[in-house]
């Protein structure tokens, strides 16, 4: 089809057609991972957690989409600057990196050489207290940027020698592409221990394998990395806090195979906190009741004689 184009193009304007080039693409993408958080409010005015959103998986990942080439990491790490608003509401700075070895989907596919994918963003939480002792809900939306790195091969098949290009080229890089994560996540609290279960949903970057392209320079490159479609992810964990620290565990299971599809894996990390200086409030002592005054007989010390405040009985 592009073939056909190149040649109407060329018909109508009169010059060479552009070359053609058949590509084989490959994306380094970050595994799905639910936020390293419970439902409840922020114990302290700040926080910073720091951990690892996924440790290996129970069952290599497999590829579900056979038109797409993905290398997936296996380790990563997310941070959190968490600043509370209000008594229930908080806004929190994230990052996220991807660490340690990737897996190849597919052994034939082209192999992505340097980069780790990593992204940046916003997250806005508020805390629903649902009234019943230590339950509360959670809700919260991000807005993040992810940078996936690509390998693109391109041979020229078509008007190669007519516009003096390479028989083949490699080019490599970066792409950005954007998310929202919407997470719901009921907590109940018992002491310094929470339990928490809950549901996260976030686009699952991926790319196109196999192609076609015009043109010898990258003015379409910048589309190959697509954002991908909505995973739904069930997570569940525990969460034990002392004064200024929590650790926080949990496990997950991404539940949308698309494009690939996930065992289930785990998460740890560590949450450090400035207390609240906040004096807490005591309710003021009642004002005493003056002692009602006492009566006892004429001459008793311990009262006062009634009788003599009286006036005389008329009769």
């Amino acid at each position: 089809m592009r073939f056909v184009l190149a040649l109407l193009v060329a018909g109508a304007v009169g010059c060479i057609p552009a070359p053609v080039y058949r590509v084989q693409r490959t994306a380094r993408v970050p595994h799905p991972a639910a936020p390293l958080r419970t439902g409840e409010p922020l114990a302290g005015p700040i926080e910073l957690s720091v951990g690892a959103s996924t440790i290996g998986d129970v069952t290599k990942p497999e590829l579900v989409d056979k038109h797409a080439s993905i290398e997936v990491a296996r380790e990563q790490m997310r941070a959190e600057l968490r600043i509370r608003l209000g008594e229930r509401g908080e806004i929190a700075a994230i990052y996220e990196s991807a660490m340690g070895e990737t897996v190849a989907l597919d052994p034939t596919q082209a192999p992505v050489e340097d980069g780790m994918p990593n992204g940046w963003g916003l997250g806005f939480r508020r805390s629903i207290d649902t009234g019943a002792p230590g339950l509360s809900v959670g809700v919260g939306l991000e807005a993040m940027v992810i940078q996936i790195p690509y390998v693109e091969h391109r041979t020229c098949i078509e008007w190669c020698d007519e516009n003096s290009v390479p028989t083949y080229e490699m080019q490599s890089g970066y792409e950005s592409v954007s998310t929202f994560g919407v997470s719901v996540i009921p907590t109940y609290r018992t002491g310094n221990l929470a339990v928490f279960a809950g549901a996260y949903t976030r686009r699952h970057p991926t790319i196109k394998r196999k192609g076609e392209e015009l043109y010898a320079d990258s003015s379409d490159v910048d589309r190959d990395v697509d954002g991908g479609n909505y995973n739904l992810m069930l997570n569940a964990g525990l969460e034990y806090r002392l004064p200024v620290v929590s650790v926080l565990a949990t496990m997950q299971q991404d539940l949308t195979a698309d494009p690939v599809q996930y065992g289930p894996s785990f998460g740890l990390a560590i949450a450090f906190r400035v207390p609240d200086t906040k004096p807490r409030h005591i309710d003021p002592e009642p004002t005493p009741v003056p002692a009602a005054p006492t009566y006892g007989p004429p001459g008793d010390p311990r009262g006062t004689d009634r009788d003599a405040t009286l006036p005389d009985d008329p009769w």
